[in-house]
Order: C-alpha cells, then sequence, then structure tokens
C-alpha cells in the first residue's frame, strides 16, 4: 500500500503536456495519480509544450514531461515541433529544480543533454525492470529490486546521456530509469501513472519524486 503523503506546503508542479492528439484522457491520469498520492491537493498547473517559456518556469518547483501519443501525421506539422522541441530542449538544461521525463518526456530530456535516440520498433506492454545494484539514490526509496512497468514506445536512448546515470533497466539491459550526475533531473521510459493494477512501483516513483520538491 503506497502512503498518503502529508505535505505541510503544496509543491508548485508543472506538467508540460506533450500530448497532440488525445490531450485530455491521458493528462487527467497522470493528474489524478499525482494528486491520489496526498491529502492535500498540489498546485498543479499544465501547460502545453508548445506554449513553454523562462517566465512561466519561475513559479515551478517542479517538472513532469508528460508521454506523447504521436510524432505528426504530416511534414509540415514535424518540420515545425522541431524548432518547438528545441526551445524546451534549451529550458530543461537550465532548470535546477526536480524533473521528471516520463516516455517521451524522458527523451526530450536525454536529447536536451546531447543524446541521440533510436528507433527499437513498437514496444507496448508490461515489461520487468531491475534496479541497478549501485544505485542509491532518493527516487528508488521503497522500491523492489525487481518490478514490472508499462511501455508504449517506438524510440528509445542506445546509453544514457553523458552526465547521466543509469538507475534501472530491463533485464535484456534498456535503461529505463535514469538520473543525471548534479541535477535532480530524471527520465523514465516507461509510464509510472499506469501500474495501479500491478505492484504500485510507479506510484512509489511519483511519491519520491514529489517529496523532492519540497526541498
Amino acid at each position: 500500500m503506497i502512503p498518503t503523503l502529508q505535505l505541510q506546503n503544496s509543491p508548485r508542479i508543472l506538467i508540460i503536456n506533450h500530448y497532440l492528439y488525445d490531450k485530455e484522457s491521458k493528462i487527467e491520469k497522470l493528474e489524478k495519480a499525482i494528486r491520489n498520492l496526498s491529502e492535500q491537493k498540489f498546485s498543479i498547473h499544465t501547460l502545453p509544450f508548445q506554449d513553454l517559456s523562462e517566465s512561466n518556469l519561475a513559479f515551478a518547483d517542479g517538472l513532469i514531461l508528460s508521454g506523447r501519443d504521436s510524432r505528426g501525421k504530416d511534414s509540415s506539422a514535424k518540420k515545425n515541433l522541431v524548432g518547438l522541441y528545441a526551445n524546451e530542449k534549451k529550458l530543461l538544461d537550465a532548470f535546477p529544480g526536480p524533473v521528471l521525463g516520463i516516455c517521451f518526456g524522458s527523451q526530450i530530456l536525454s536529447q536536451s543533454h546531447g543524446e541521440r535516440l533510436v528507433s527499437i520498433g513498437k514496444h507496448k506492454g508490461w515489461s520487468m525492470v531491475q534496479l541497478s545494484k549501485k544505485s542509491v539514490d532518493p527516487m528508488l526509496f521503497g522500491l523492489p529490486d525487481e518490478f514490472q512497468v508499462f511501455e508504449a514506445h517506438t524510440l528509445a536512448i542506445r546509453q544514457p546521456p553523458l552526465n547521466f546515470v543509469v538507475l534501472a533497466q530491463t533485464i535484456e539491459g534498456e535503461a529505463q530509469l535514469i538520473r543525471h550526475i548534479v541535477l535532480p533531473h530524471y527520465g523514465a521510459q516507461f509510464h509510472p501513472e499506469s501500474d495501479s493494477e500491478k505492484e504500485n512501483a510507479g506510484a512509489l516513483l511519483l511519491a519520491n519524486f514529489l517529496k523532492m520538491t519540497q526541498n
């Protein structure tokens, strides 16, 4: 059972919405997963990634970068998105507070630190993940050595970006949870908001991240 967080001050969480075609239901699922962890409501603001700027980052105690449902249906959309994501990558690199990238959000975080993505084909469903034996990190508090996660992606990083370490990976060695060695910037290739019917590892991970936003 995941205990609720009893917070004296509600952290200000900014969710960056990358969804293009199924915006409401998936973002609402992520917001609900966060709110279910606390007896008090967090100050949660959801922002389309196109509107991200230095001014609206100023209030945030933590950032959560959502997944994405599509890479665009036409070439003009893809071309425009490249420039918009470039802006997001630049802002992420300069943000000093906690960041949690989820699926596509993790990929954007990796790209902001110079790592390229590789195509791995369609990967959707539950996967077994194991923690790195050398990893001691507040994000891992309460997590078992092995747990199941839900994934839905076609691209992944071949290796962690420079100055990142792998906190968890699949049995086959694919990085699933990474962290910057200095900044509290994390990337989860899986969807922690989607495991309520499994081992609740995702809820634990989200709870651990929210605790960081209070520091």
